[in-house]
């Protein structure tokens, strides 16, 4: 077989200073063919002296006489220090059927890798217990959107939507969750029992990973999972690449994984429709935080019958002043807005009012169209002068998911007696406390009139009242406690900053560090990058350790 050259490399980063002892490692190489050793040799190398250490090459026999199909591997114990290592693995003709794992004194998997493979890890016991370990500069995406499976394989559209980060692995990588509470992340062994057949996999999964080991994160001990693609990237693969999905069988489609934006709308009234609107030149796509003007918007150019008509939307579209100062007109000509799919994730409409709504004749909500199977959350918002034939302002339909928080209903009206505010026919919750990121109490209005369903929670009007977003370096106890609400604003731990954008204690990131409490760490410019040659201690909680030099046995 023609050999070719292939080559991976592993950082391993040097922690604190600790003792000089050396610790026993146990290194096995595989070639998982027998069909002679294929997988060349394994070189680790100390990056600060660039000495070779350790020379790894295949069973005395060479594989000869295994089995075709069985297993071929060679075992040595080797004795490294806290060091800066490489492990650079060459000559393999077939670099599918290469891996190498590394073993601690105590059996533990340490480290592995493949023909393909980049790991970060390290020799240091400090390190590689703080949490979260700041081996690398790059800081996941806040959050990010998928998209392509509706057209590619509907059977697994549930996976599309916006992702958040939740923790860190073993493997310094984010996993992230979605609101339909599905999951991606990165496994290197996807069911822990090596030779790694399939290494180093970005996975959807309906299954939540653990952080606690390194491989095999969902502990079933098999590799099942709904799609997923080879990459050792320390995020998933942004933008539109080919993913291998399970539908109906195993086939490869192109997924679009796209990082969620700001986009500050400053259109003219009559334009807003266009930037958001499906119908319209969408400048808004799912996941983006649209940042509304204050203003009043009309549409002189839009649908007859609806202002905006929302498809297959999910994201926030924000206010950018508090106060109610961006109204949504409908001239008493049409309804406001009609959301119609927000695909299973969740649509914030934040500090908007919806004025003079009007759905005319035998139809439903001026103010507000939700359409079975959307999930929406109004924040501060109000309903004016709206009016139908039943729900005045808003009409929920079946299958639906909508939550108020301080949002305020006035002057409503309907030709069907009882329902001049509300026709609900899904999931209708009002909450009498402010949403995560503020504080305060908001004021509690009249009972709506409502028709259909139960209203869940207090069905009364609400207005902002005195709920307040906490100032940089403080929020609401709901961001990191497990508490609904607080009257006061709390101080973000050492370690985190306030986020302005969504008023929650947040964790600097990798890479970063943050010795002081919130109350004079009041955004991410507060977040100091770990010099070179330092490392983090302790979470991030305090300042960076100077790095000792590495020395080989």
């Amino acid at each position: 077989m023609t050999k070719i050259l292939l080559a991976f490399l592993v950082l391993l980063s040097v922690c604190s200073r600790g003792s000089a002892e050396t610790q026993p490692y146990t290194v096995i190489t595989r070639d998982s063919y027998g069909d002679g050793w294929n997988c060349g040799v394994l070189t680790i190398t100390n990056k600060e002296t660039d000495q070779v250490v350790v020379t790894s090459t295949g069973p005395a026999d060479d594989c000869k006489y295994a089995p075709p199909g069985d297993t071929c591997e060679r075992t040595e114990t080797i004795s490294l220090e806290c060091g800066t290592f490489s492990a650079q693995q060459s000559g393999l003709a077939h670099p599918a059927d290469c891996s190498w794992i590394i073993h601690d004194g105590d059996g533990a998997t340490f480290a592995q890798g493949s023909g393909t493979n980049s790991e970060l890890f390290s020799t240091c016991s400090s390190l590689r217990q703080a949490s979260p370990r700041l081996l690398d500069d790059d800081t996941p995406p806040a959050q990010f959107t998928v998209s392509g499976l509706t057209e590619g394989c509907p059977d697994k559209t549930v996976f599309e939507g916006l992702y958040k980060p939740v923790a860190k692995t073993k493997s310094d990588r984010w996993y992230y969750k979605s609101e339909k509470d599905m999951y991606i992340y990165w496994d290197s062994d996807c069911d822990g029992t090596g030779p790694v057949n399939v290494p180093n996999l970005w996975i959807f999964s309906a299954l939540e990973p653990s952080t606690t080991p390194v491989n095999d994160l969902d502990e079933d001990n098999a590799c099942v999972f709904s799609a997923y693609k080879t990459s050792t990237s320390m995020t998933p693969p942004l933008g539109t690449t080919t993913w291998t999905v399970t539908c109906g069988g195993w086939i490869s489609i192109p997924l679009t994984l796209k990082v969620a934006e700001d986009r500050l709308i400053t259109t003219t009234p009559d334009e807003l429709y266009n930037t958001i609107s499906q119908y319209g030149n969408n400048v808004m796509t799912s996941g983006d935080r649209a940042l509304i003007e204050s203003g009043t918007y009309t549409c002189t150019t839009c649908d007859s019958s609806v202002s905006m008509f929302k498809v297959e939307l999910f994201g926030n579209i924000v206010c950018q002043e508090d106060g109610l100062s961006c109204v949504l007109d409908g001239q008493l000509t049409r309804i406001v807005m009609w959301i119609s799919e927000t695909g299973g994730s969740k649509l914030t409409i934040k500090g908007i009012k919806f004025y003079r709504g009007d759905a005319g004749g035998l139809y439903s909500g001026g103010g507000m169209v939700v359409d079975s199977g959307c999930k929406v959350t109004l924040e501060f918002c109000a309903f004016t002068s709206c009016s139908a034939y039943i729900g005045g302002a808003i009409y929920n339909q079946p299958d639906t998911t909508l939550l108020l928080y301080g949002t305020n209903f006035t002057s409503n009206d309907a030709d069907v007696h009882g329902a001049k505010d509300v026709s609900n026919s899904g999931i209708f919750a009002v909450f009498d406390i402010c949403p995560d990121g503020w504080v305060g109490i908001p004021d509690e209005g009249v009972e709506l009139s409502a028709g259909g369903v139960e209203i869940a929670g207090i069905p009364n009007s609400f207005s902002i009242g005195s709920c307040t977003v906490c100032p940089l370096g403080k929020a609401g106890a709901s961001a990191w406690y497990d508490m609904l609400s607080s009257s006061t604003c709390q101080t973000c731990p050492i370690g985190r900053f306030r986020s302005a954008e969504v008023g929650l204690c947040t964790i600097c990131g990798a890479g970063k560090y943050n010795d002081k409490d919130g109350s004079d760490a009041s955004d991410h410019e507060s977040c100091q990058s770990c010099p070179a040659g330092k490392h983090l201690a302790d979470d991030g909680l305090r300042p960076p350790l100077v790095t000792r030099s590495a020395k080989i046995a």
